[in-house]
């Protein structure tokens, strides 16, 4: 691998790790609202922040999926380096 293609590759690890924050820090905030919900007696108020805790972790596990495709796929190439 060369070096343009191994930047593309820290690359795109950055970015996926990047939404992975993203989406952890959306979680965070969104499950503060729902605890406020909670306390306030209100806790059907808090639906559409589970929703979106929801769809916040799934995209969280795609991308983690996607970095364990892109390592898995780095170490069959250091592998086919090797021969």
């Amino acid at each position: 691998m060369d070096d343009f293609q191994a930047r593309l590759i820290e690359n795109l690890k950055k970015r996926h790790e990047g939404q992975i924050r993203k989406a952890a820090e959306r979680i965070a905030e969104h499950i503060g609202y729902v605890l406020q919900r909670l306390d306030s007696g209100q806790p059907m108020s808090a639906e559409h922040y589970a929703r979106s805790i929801e769809a916040d972790a799934h995209e969280m596990r795609e991308r983690i999926r996607a970095l364990d495709a892109i390592e898995e796929t780095l170490g069959v190439l250091a592998e086919g380096g090797e021969s």
